[in-house]
C-alpha cells in the first residue's frame, strides 16, 4: 500500500468495524507519541502479528483501532489547547491538513465542538500553490 493512500484505506476499513482492541490501542497510540518514524515498521509488524491471531477479522478491527487512536490524539490536543477561550468566540472551525480528509474525525469534531467544521477542497499539501 502506498504511503499516500494508506490513511484513506485505513479510514475506509475502519468503517467496517466498531471493535477496538485496548491492547492494540495502547501500542498504536505510541506511534503518535514516542515512536520515531524509523520504528513504525517494527511496531506495526508486532501489532499485525498479534492481530493475525484473531481469526482474520483483524484488518477492520485494526483500522478501527487506528481511527480511535487518531481521534483520541486530536481530542487530547483540543482539550489541552485554548478551546475554552476561543470556542465561544467563533461560529465555525476551519480544519486543514491531510487529516482533514478523515470524514469520521471531522464528524466527531463537529459533534464535540458543536460548531460547523469547514474543510477546504484540498486541505493537504496538494492545495498549496
Amino acid at each position: 500500500v502506498a504511503c499516500r493512500t494508506l490513511p484513506a484505506k485505513l479510514m475506509g476499513l475502519s468503517m467496517m468495524s466498531t471493535e477496538v482492541y485496548p491492547s492494540w490501542l495502547a501500542k498504536i497510540k505510541r506511534l503518535f507519541h514516542v515512536v520515531p518514524p524509523s520504528k513504525y515498521r517494527e511496531l506495526l509488524t508486532r501489532v499485525r502479528q498479534q492481530c493475525r491471531a484473531e481469526n482474520g477479522k483483524w484488518i477492520a478491527a485494526m483500522a478501527s483501532t487506528v481511527q480511535r487512536a487518531l481521534e483520541d490524539k486530536v481530542l487530547a490536543f483540543l482539550n489541552n489547547s485554548a478551546v475554552e477561550y476561543w470556542l465561544p468566540r467563533v461560529d465555525g472551525v476551519a480544519f486543514a491538513g491531510g487529516v482533514a480528509f478523515n470524514v469520521r474525525l471531522t464528524s466527531l469534531l463537529q459533534e464535540v465542538l458543536r460548531r460547523p467544521i469547514h474543510v477546504p477542497a484540498a486541505p493537504d499539501d496538494y492545495g498549496l500553490p
